[in-house]
């Protein structure tokens, strides 16, 4: 190597073609010429040609940036974060046309409408969000394979995925349905329906931290779905639907019997009645028909049957008889009743685990991989974990079972009755501050104090 000048060394040995540098050519003169091999700093390609340029890195190795044809202009060493960065800077040299692109455009319908996170992956990544009205459009897509999808914490979206290609032209109409999920959460629309234990309930605005509208005296925790509140009413026999605000009864719904829970199932809510072990439903077809259907499932319990939690399409009732019962979501049909032994009051689901009062339960296998939890209200399932309020604080638990964490401090002797989660933090009811507190869910921090304002908060089943 000796008498060799810096670009001589880094370009001796690199070819395994000739390096191609005629006057640059115009469109239509461009041939299907393909070249391979590491090209010198500065060589000029002809326009349409299938170029693999690689750029030399720190450490001596090679690393393929783009597949194009176009001049090299950059410096040596200089790596692009993406094919688009590169075609900018040629574009802008004059020396290959601008690229042309189109738009992916649909629509989010169902349980939720606006702020969807809209994704475009493939040959590379475009996102967006929902309009108000469940719209959107994701422009400047350059031509390639895709997969699209839609995805909101606290909601499952039908298809799960879009495969798209994109070639010459833009691609309209792909629409998405979305579906509330429920197992331990009563978010939705910004809010937390807040229960209490014998006064009357209230929406917590997440945004102001405030209280601003209050419920109906007996309501339990309801489901979120459609841009609607489902909460049932054991005192009054009945289902009262609220719309998203919590500003406005919409309509009250009755032929129950004491219900003390729903869950939504398909395009319907189902609700548990407590006085005559059954699962009744209510359709829901998107805003068009409130009514309570025909179908009612005689569940095997004899005692009070108002613990529910869903997820793998099957929906699970629990009771004070120490047994819970699956029901397949489609068709609604009764699936086989799990015996355990212990009286269940409280239920939480999350990751393919059902928590019980005392036990978490593998919903596949039906093992307890863990004993010794002790519940006094309800759980909840944030950022893969369970947040359990017991006699001596908040216990934080892994996804598959063992205590991270105890959270005490803060809570001032208030030990909490339930939790509800919007995803990022956990709301812990305090019964005795007649309030909230807030938890980080990644970091199991406390946020902020108590937040006062509504007798007797109560999260239960």
């Amino acid at each position: 190597m000796t008498g060799l000048s810096k670009r001589q060394k880094h370009c001796n040995g690199m070819l395994s073609l000739s390096p191609v540098v005629p006057p640059l050519l115009t469109t239509t003169q461009r041939d299907a010429q393909t070249i391979a091999g590491k090209l010198p700093l500065g060589s000029i390609i002809r326009n349409g040609t299938t170029l693999t340029l690689q750029r030399r890195k720190e450490d001596g190795s090679w690393q393929d940036v783009i597949n194009t044809g176009a001049t090299l202009l950059q410096q040596p060493f200089q790596t692009f974060a993406t094919l688009a960065d590169v075609q900018t800077v040629l574009v802008a040299a004059g020396v290959m046309s601008p690229q042309p692109t189109f738009s992916v455009s649909g629509a989010v319908s169902g349980a939720v409408l606006a702020n969807v996170a809209i994704a475009l992956s493939g040959t590379t990544t475009y996102n967006t969000v929902t309009d108000a009205g469940g719209n959107f459009t994701l422009s400047g897509v350059i031509a390639g394979s895709y997969t699209l999808t839609a995805t909101l914490f606290g909601y499952t979206f039908a298809p799960v995925s879009i495969p798209e290609t994109v070639v010459s032209s833009s691609i309209t109409a792909q629409n998405f349905v979305a579906t509330a999920v429920v197992g331990g959460t009563q978010f939705g629309g910004g809010k937390i329906f807040v229960p209490t234990n014998g006064s009357t309930p209230k929406f917590f605005d997440i945004a102001a931290l405030t209280f601003p509208n209050s419920g109906t005296t007996g309501a339990r925790s309801g489901v979120f779905f459609n841009n609607r509140w489902f909460v049932p009413n054991a005192t009054a026999n009945s289902v009262q639907v609220y719309n998203a605000a919590g500003t406005s009864l919409l309509t009250t719904i009755t032929g129950f019997s004491t219900p003390l829970a729903v869950l939504i199932e398909s395009n319907s809510i189902a609700v548990v009645n407590n006085g005559n072990s059954t699962v009744r439903f209510i359709n829901y077809n998107f805003g068009t028909d409130v009514g309570i259907l025909g179908t009612s499932l005689a569940i095997t319990h004899t005692a009070a049957a108002g613990t529910t939690g869903n997820g793998n399409g099957k929906m699970y009732v629990g009771g004070g008889s120490g047994s819970i019962t699956e029901i397949n979501a489609i068709p609604q049909t009764l699936g086989t009743v799990h015996s355990l032994g212990t009286a269940i009051t409280q239920m939480c689901f999350g990751n393919n685990r059902i928590l019980t009062d005392v036990q978490m339960h593998d919903t596949t296998t039906w093992i307890n991989p863990v004993v010794g939890y002790a519940s006094n209200g309800r759980a909840c399932f944030a950022q893969n974990k369970f947040f359990i309020p017991n006699s001596t604080g908040l216990v934080v638990a892994n996804n598959v079972g063992p205590i991270l964490a105890t959270i005490t401090t803060g809570l001032n002797g208030n030990f909490p009755t339930g939790c509800a989660t919007d995803g990022t933090t956990v709301y812990v009811a305090l019964q005795a501050a007649n309030g909230l507190q807030r938890i980080d869910a990644t970091t199991n921090a406390l946020v902020g104090g108590i937040i006062t304002g509504i007798t007797s908060p109560w999260f239960n089943p």
